[in-house]
């Protein structure tokens, strides 16, 4: 293993247990949610205030009542992203991403941004990993190192693509890698996202 792919491997291996660590922290945040949930499902009728005596109170409870279910659509709401991010990061503790393009601008310097199926954060919430669906990403699909513009919710960044990067990452372990000038191919791009990907590329 040359110096570039060591420097490779421990970049995959600092990942790997930042989304461990998220991980873990998702896990208790979904034990709280869950028990919240719970909580209200339990006492719903004793925190929603029932009286129909006088046309006011009817309203006021009618608003009770949907207070109460607003409450309990968002626990669950959080429960089902929870969850949801917990299988995307069990695929990616294996291989966090499969690829990196380093870019820069006018303004920002070098900068290495890493695709993979989902994002990751670091403890200061940056990117250690940009989502493929990413407008950032779009750079590695459509564009060859020089000149590369994007779109993004503010408008269209242009910005000089310097390297693009592939990889084949098996269980943490950095199988192979090389630089291309060449648009990532979709038979790639289904492989590491998994077989329900191609109704989703088209």
């Amino acid at each position: 293993m040359n110096k570039e792919e060591q420097n490779e491997q421990s970049r995959i291996d600092y990942t790997i247990e930042a989304i461990k660590t998220e991980q873990k922290r998702i896990q208790e945040s979904l034990k709280s949610v869950k028990e919240e949930a719970r909580d209200i499902r339990s006492n719903f009728w004793e925190d929603v205030r029932v009286n129909l005596a006088e046309p006011d109170d009817v309203s006021e409870t009618n608003i009770s009542i949907r207070q109460q279910e607003h409450f309990l659509r968002e626990r669950e709401r959080n429960y089902e992203h929870g969850e949801k991010q917990l299988a995307v990061f069990d695929k990616m503790k294996n291989s966090p991403y499969f690829a990196r393009i380093d870019i820069e601008d006018e303004k920002t310097p070098r900068e290495n941004i890493y695709i993979g199926i989902g994002s990751a954060l670091d403890e200061s919430d940056q990117f250690l990993v940009y989502d493929w669906r990413a407008p950032i990403s779009s750079v590695y699909y459509d564009g060859q190192i020089g000149e590369a513009t994007y779109e993004t919710p503010e408008g269209k960044l242009t910005v000089n693509v310097l390297l693009k990067r592939q990889f084949k990452i098996k269980d943490g372990k950095l199988e192979s890698m090389f630089d291309t000038n060449d648009a990532i191919g979709d038979e790639m791009l289904q492989e590491v996202l998994g077989s329900e990907s191609s109704l989703q590329m088209k």
